[in-house]
């Protein structure tokens, strides 16, 4: 309530609108500030949710790689991931007694006995949960493994193909073994590749920023350390930016210092592949870098708005300048 003068006062209505920016949301928001826009003493603020950003971050990313793939090879980034995935979760009990029988018992307990994760569209940051079981598991452990199990897999399904079954589920039968075949020869073409491994690892250390930011927004407030009012923004606002900004600029010194990013060998082949593999990464970590500034500074203006202190994120090193 304003003051304004001895014997009056004048009340202001103040209505906040956080959403996504779905063109759904962004539509509400645009009716919502029309229908308060001629009121008196009213006052509308919209914002993007923070939360949701990161995904769309995540997804500039994903587009990107998929566009540098395009001429390159015949998989897409984001659609063979999730294929893999998807394969490896449907084969599971065969990939745990596969590496049972190549690795031991335990090896084959400690990596195969939790289900695979699943790369969901919509929550593209999502996806470095798969990305991290297949480079922890490995290229050349999971690897080999997998074309024996995909190779007896495929051998098992034509073997079957003309065994009878009942008339009303024959169609969605046959639909079924198509699909997984179509996907089990994708997979197996991907797990043989040594790009799509490549691809793998630089997308996940490029998505790490974004997936520290997921992990904190998603963290349940301990009130009893942090006091009462110190939630995500204020907690944003008084030093935890600074800590997801220092991993912005981590991420290209990150990849090299891994080894993900292969020198040249004197293959031409395997050179081409290096080369692109370092073309993609060097886009990848410059879009991260921009669309991820994009967003966050954004919300450093909302907060701000809000009356919290400005933080912004602002990357020292650059992938190719240095």
């Amino acid at each position: 309530m304003l003051r304004t003068g001895d014997t009056s006062s004048t009340v202001v209505h103040w209505f906040l609108c956080t959403t996504d920016v779905g063109p759904n949301e962004c539509g509400a928001r645009k009716i919502l500030a029309a229908d308060v826009a001629d009121q008196p003493n009213t006052f509308f603020a919209d914002f993007t949710c923070l939360e949701h950003s990161q995904h769309l971050v995540s997804l500039s990313c994903l587009k990107a790689a998929d566009r540098c793939l395009a001429k390159h090879r015949e998989w897409s980034y984001y659609a063979s991931l999730a294929t893999c995935s998807n394969v490896c979760r449907s084969l599971c009990k065969a990939i745990f007694d596969a590496w049972a029988q190549r690795h031991g018992y335990r090896s084959a307990k400690d990596e195969c006995r939790q289900l695979w994760p699943k790369a969901s569209s919509g929550r593209w940051s999502g996806c470095d949960k798969p990305e991290h079981r297949f480079l922890q598991t490995g290229m050349d452990k999971l690897a080999p493994i997998m074309m024996d199990v995909l190779s007896k897999s495929l051998d098992n399904d034509k073997k079957h193909s003309c065994v009878e079954i009942d008339e009303l589920q024959i169609e969605e039968s046959k639909a079924f073994s198509a699909k997984m075949g179509r996907w089990r020869k994708r997979a197996k073409g991907c797990f043989s590749d040594n790009l799509w491994w490549v691809t793998v690892g630089i997308m996940n250390a490029c998505r790490g920023p974004l997936t520290h930011l997921q992990n904190f927004l998603q963290k349940p407030v301990d009130h009893r350390d942090q006091g009462e009012h110190w939630g995500h923004v204020a907690r944003l606002s008084t030093g935890k930016a600074a800590d997801i900004s220092r991993d912005f600029n981590d991420v290209w010194p990150r990849l090299v210092s891994t080894g993900i990013l292969e020198e040249d060998c004197g293959d031409p082949e395997l050179d081409a592949d290096a080369q692109f593999a370092r073309n993609m990464a060097s886009l990848v970590c410059r879009l991260l870098y921009g669309v991820g500034m994009l967003f966050f500074n954004v919300q450093c203006s909302e907060f701000w708005f809000l009356g919290f202190p400005c933080f912004h994120f602002q990357p020292s090193y650059h992938p190719v300048t240095g």
